[in-house]
């Protein structure tokens, strides 16, 4: 149900889902403090956002999808090819950059979990250490020792178990959005 409900609050033309984006100038798509060429611009904030977004609600319900912007001003057939060329391009930089901080996440908790596991191995030797005298907080106390060694894998166990999946969803949508059709239409 929520797929049809979703689906219902974008536009479709034949087999494509479209995404639409209204602008008055082809310039509001960029980023107004980048000097760069169009075909290397950042994207404006605000337009990246949206288009991600979009295409993050439509891609699981629907692979075909197509980024459709309206413009009130005509453009030029170069400045529509640059313009088209600047969203792929941003989108790929931005896979490109969510890669790095995967590999660089997955590093960490390699790290980490090297630590953690001599940590826990050193906490461990303590508690048997510490079985050996008699009281009554040895128990306490070697229990203690457990608990610290198995908190301290929390981060590997956090990295490798969760942190990485929301990493890995951008990659896949950003990879997505640099290979989806944009078409322009002046209204």
């Amino acid at each position: 149900m929520p797929n049809n409900q979703l689906m219902s609050s974008y536009r479709r033309e034949g087999q494509w889902a479209l995404v639409d984006l209204k602008l008055r100038t082809i310039t509001q798509l960029y980023n107004s403090f980048d000097p760069s060429p169009f075909h290397e611009r950042d994207l404006d904030d605000d337009a990246a956002e949206y288009i991600s977004e979009a295409v993050g609600e439509l891609r699981g319900s629907d692979p075909s999808i197509k980024l459709v912007i309206h413009l009130h001003d005509r453009i030029e057939a170069d400045a529509i090819s640059k313009a088209a060329d600047a969203i792929h391009n941003y989108f790929a930089y931005r896979a490109r950059v969510y890669r790095l901080k995967l590999r660089q996440q997955l590093h960490i908790g390699r790290i980490s979990l090297f630590v953690g596991l001599l940590f826990l191995g050193f906490c461990f030797e303590l508690s048997v250490l510490i079985s050996s005298y008699s009281g009554a907080m040895t128990p306490i106390v070697q229990e203690g020792f457990l608990i610290i060694g198995w908190v301290a894998m929390w981060k590997p166990l956090e990295i490798f178990l969760y942190s990485w999946w929301p990493i890995l969803g951008q990659i896949r949508l950003y990879e997505k959005i640099a290979t989806i059709p944009v078409e322009f239409c002046v209204t």
